[in-house]
């Protein structure tokens, strides 16, 4: 049978088809076909308006010739050769894509947009900026200096078209450009088009719910639930089926489709030998020009560190409310677990037993100290004669003390105090009666080791806090500019302008570090230098863990915010990954609480090994040779390996 090609009149002898779709089935789960048998050929130099209500497979098909997305059968070729191949530039400067979101960074300027967009399709300054003068004719832009944020809708729109032309590609693939852009303008963007198209071989596809307009375009195509219904010439369509616009084409079309359920409405024949022998025919036009620096690019590199800067530049609130947050953490640990605890209230009764318990039982006393009216001669018979003490003598001598147990921190630490107030008392009155004072105290000499007898919550749980601000906080920062980004389209924009998953990797980790640097220079300086927290140990060891732990924190939180689409579900996931995770590794009680099986696995955790480790510098004076030091930060590095191997895999994937 020979070879028909469907809807196409007046064309040339020998057309070069610049997008070659064959029998292209794709889903994204079993239960869920997405295309079935899709066919489209757009010859080069055209336009092709793609026409479908939304859902019906429009944007899969996009993404298809992007090489976003792969088919599970068929064949694609775009210019000649597979998109996403070491011969095609696309994704790459070889395509100019404008995508439904706006995917703009609101923090730019309009001249900043577009620079940003040319350098990193390989343009020259000077051509941008000529560019940028005849793309603001064009779409009457009249003051490139404007704040992206401070748009209308429409002309955003307008921006992201601008984008989408600024490096003069080969293959313009427009979603839904003039949804939200008035009439006038409208007629110039397809205007405009045709003149490409026409003068500069561009071959153009556009999708529209302005199915009318479409008549503007060399070809069209219907599609409906993931399938091609006809691709022919406006008006030859409406020819054959007897109607004066495309709307009546559609509704005839779907009609018709419903009838026939899956008979084809496409001629085109089926058969994956001969499909891939016309696609490689059709491939032989084109002269194929291998493409360098594929996967790493210094230059894209350059250009997405300066798109941060450009973001910070444009919202400083969200890096100053970044470190301002991490000194308000610090100065209230500072403040709160301070080593002495005071205005504690403690009442002293004379034979009032009563009096003294319902003080401690309604609220109004911490402690109640009781002594006997006989207490002196009691208490100095009991110390001068102890071999002829009465027993009444004693229990004048005892003093009655009702403790308020309901705050075990406050009582452990008041009994504490108690006690060593009666050791320096007897040992003041022993002299006072020329008795040796240590006949009175008690029978240990105890030598304390790295720190005094004088253990404070705050210095057990320092080292605990000071990591988790480093991990929890870039955890936090990273995932929220990672959402931002993808949820806007920017993600998927660059991706399609040729950046890939391990330069996306790699300038955020190198950005966000220095973020990060700063930060654990400002805890460490705010910490043992403003509040003077305890550290025996050095410096700079304390400063690298605290660098480690940070980047243990951005590597999750990025993971997490591409894993999860939803971003209520990502902060939920961060928080079950993190408040229970300090909980158990020993941040803020010890593990030695725990049973020993389930001490075995806690240690395994993120932040058990390193917060021993900073508590090994801050009170041992201990360095990076000792084995509870080093393993912190293996633990660290281990954790941070793995996690970049993950995102590594998941943003190939998601690319």
């Amino acid at each position: 049978m020979a070879n028909i090609e469907i809807g196409l009149c007046g064309q040339q002898t020998e057309p070069r088809y610049a997008v070659h779709v064959r029998n292209v089935n794709f889903c994204y789960s079993k239960d869920t076909i997405v295309l079935e048998r899709m066919n489209v050929k757009i010859e080069e130099g055209k336009i092709f308006g793609l026409l479908g209500s939304n859902g019906c497979g429009k944007t899969t098909l996009l993404r298809l010739i992007l090489g976003r997305l792969q088919p599970h059968s068929g064949h694609i070729s775009i210019f000649g050769v597979k998109p996403g191949s070491k011969y095609s530039d696309i994704p790459g400067p070889g395509v100019g894509y404008m995508p439904q979101e706006l995917a703009l960074y609101n923090e730019f300027t309009i001249e900043e947009t577009l620079t940003y967009y040319g350098i990193l399709n390989n343009m020259n300054i000077n051509d941008i900026k000529q560019r940028i003068e005849m793309l603001a004719k064009l779409l009457s832009i009249s003051n490139n200096k404007k704040r992206v944020s401070s748009l209308s809708g429409g002309q955003q729109r307008l921006v992201s078209m601008a984008i989408t032309m600024i490096h003069k590609p080969k293959l313009l693939i427009l979603d839904e450009p003039t949804v939200g852009v008035d009439s006038l303008i409208r007629l110039r963007i397809w205007t405009y088009l045709e003149n490409i198209s026409k003068n500069d071989n561009v071959t153009i596809i556009v999708t529209t719910h302005y199915i009318e307009e479409a008549r503007k375009a060399t070809h069209v195509g219907f599609v409906t639930n993931g399938y091609l219904l006809a691709q022919s010439p406006p008006q030859q369509l409406m020819d054959q089926y007897g109607v004066k616009s495309l709307e009546e084409v559609y509704l005839k079309l779907t009609i018709t489709r419903r009838r026939s359920r899956r008979q084809s409405l496409n001629p085109l024949l089926f058969s994956e030998e001969r499909d891939a022998i016309e696609v490689n025919e059709e491939n032989q036009k084109f002269n194929k020009i291998s493409q360098k620096n594929k996967y790493l690019s210094l230059s894209r590199m350059s250009v997405l560190l300066w798109r941060n800067y450009l973001q910070l530049k444009g919202n400083p609130l969200l890096i100053v409310s970044f470190y301002s947050l991490t000194a308000i953490i610090i100065t209230l640990m500072a403040l709160v677990f301070n080593q002495d605890f005071k205005d504690m209230s403690i009442a002293i009764y004379n034979g009032d037993s009563q009096s003294a318990m319902d003080s401690v039982v309604n609220g109004v006393n911490l402690l109640a100290l009781e002594f006997s009216q006989n207490f002196s001669n009691g208490f100095e018979e009991r110390i001068q004669s102890p071999q002829d003490v009465s027993d009444q003598s004693i229990a004048d001598s005892t003093v009655k003390m009702t403790l308020d147990m309901s705050d075990p921190i406050l009582s452990a630490y008041t009994n504490v105090r108690l006690l060593r107030s009666l050791v320096s008392f007897i040992k003041d009155y022993s002299l006072s009666i020329n008795y040796n004072p240590m006949a009175y105290t008690l029978p240990f000499n105890m030598t304390t080791i790295y720190s005094t007898l004088k253990p404070s919550f705050k210095q057990f749980v320092a080292p605990g806090l000071l990591l988790a601000i480093q991990y929890g906080l870039n955890m936090v920062l990273t995932a929220f500019v990672f959402i931002i980004e993808k949820r806007g389209g920017c993600l998927e924009r660059c991706f399609v302008n040729g950046v890939t998953a391990i330069e996306i990797i790699l300038v955020q980790i190198i950005w966000f570090t220095a973020i990060l640097i700063i930060q654990s220079v400002l805890s460490l300086v705010l910490s043992f230098f403003v509040f003077d927290f305890i550290l025996y140990g050095n410096h700079l060891e304390a400063l690298l863990l605290l660098i480690l732990e940070g980047i243990h924190g951005l590597v999750f939180g990025m993971i997490t915010s591409l894993l999860v689409s939803n971003d209520y579900n990502v902060m939920m996931i961060m928080v079950f990954a993190t408040l229970p995770l300090w909980l158990i590794s020993g941040m803020v009680w010890p593990l030695e609480a725990l049973h020993s099986s389930m001490q075995k696995f806690c240690r395994l955790l993120p932040l058990s090994l390193p917060t021993e480790a900073l508590r090994s510098i801050m009170f041992r004076g201990l360095n990076s040779f000792y084995p509870v030091v080093y393993m912190g930060y293996l633990s660290n590095l281990a954790y941070i390996t793995v996690l970049l191997l993950i995102c590594t895999f998941v943003l190939i994937k998601h690319r």
